[in-house]
């Protein structure tokens, strides 16, 4: 056996390189939104089904109407 590397042997070690990197990037990214979908918060729950209960019921929230901003001009601004 010779120590000699050929280029496809290294282009190939290359590439197996590349793929254990991605794979092992997408594990991580994997792991970590596991881990942190565990701890999820008490009130965004609560939250939640305060939504869902209010969907079921059909109680709707009266939007309020939105003033415009002091600084905004007229529609017609430019016409005088």
């Amino acid at each position: 056996m010779s120590a000699v590397t050929h280029a496809g042997d290294v282009f190939a070690l290359a590439m197996l390189g590349t793929f254990a990197t991605s794979f092992g990037l997408l594990g991580l990214l994997w792991w970590s939104m596991r881990r942190h979908a565990a701890r999820r918060d008490p009130a965004v729950d609560a939250l939640l089904e305060e939504v869902a209960r209010e969907e079921t019921t059909g109680v709707e929230v009266a939007a309020k109407p939105v003033a415009a901003p002091e600084w905004e001009k007229e529609a017609d601004w430019w016409k005088e």
